[in-house]
């Protein structure tokens, strides 16, 4: 039995933008305190499954290299299972359009994931809380699902649509 009860089909061409918070969850091996739930056992089992599909940004790996000690080792890894994306222009605007919404309080780094994430189609992952509760950014057209790695389960959950 997998981890996460919802077993996510693989759509054509589907991409996932893997948060930091992911990756973090499986570099210090975190644990769901509530609910002794291995999350980083679930952020495992995601990316063997969408191998080749997952994304990141150089937003991630600056993140990561903030957050970690073994900073050269957790950026080969992300390197090796990931896509690893630069922002354009056109996410910059929208991701400062997105910051100017919320009225500042996402960072300016979850801005970021939330506009490469939209422009280009992605599915978000994540499991920040800030995130979470402001799930009803960005506004706008809402086309696309976002997934999120629950804090609160230990299920892959729909927590809102782009």
């Amino acid at each position: 039995m997998k981890l996460y009860e919802r077993n996510l089909s693989k759509q054509a061409m589907a991409k996932y933008y893997l948060d930091s918070c992911i990756w973090l969850n499986l570099f210090n091996k975190e644990q769901n305190k509530v609910q002794n739930v291995p999350v980083w056992k679930i952020a495992q089992e995601f990316l063997k499954q969408y191998k080749g599909d997952i994304i990141s940004s150089l937003f991630v790996a600056k993140e990561i290299e903030d957050k970690t000690s073994d900073k050269k080792e957790e950026i080969k890894f992300l390197k090796q299972i990931s896509i690893l994306k630069d922002a354009e222009d056109k996410e910059y605007i929208l991701g400062r359009e997105i910051e100017s919404k919320e009225g500042y309080h996402l960072s300016f780094f979850d801005c970021m994931h939330l506009a490469i994430a939209k422009t280009r189609g992605y599915i978000l992952v994540t499991r920040d809380r800030e995130l979470l509760e402001r799930g009803k950014i960005p506004r706008g057209n809402r086309t696309r699902e976002t997934i999120v790695l629950n804090i609160s389960y230990s299920a892959f959950s729909h927590l809102y649509t782009f």
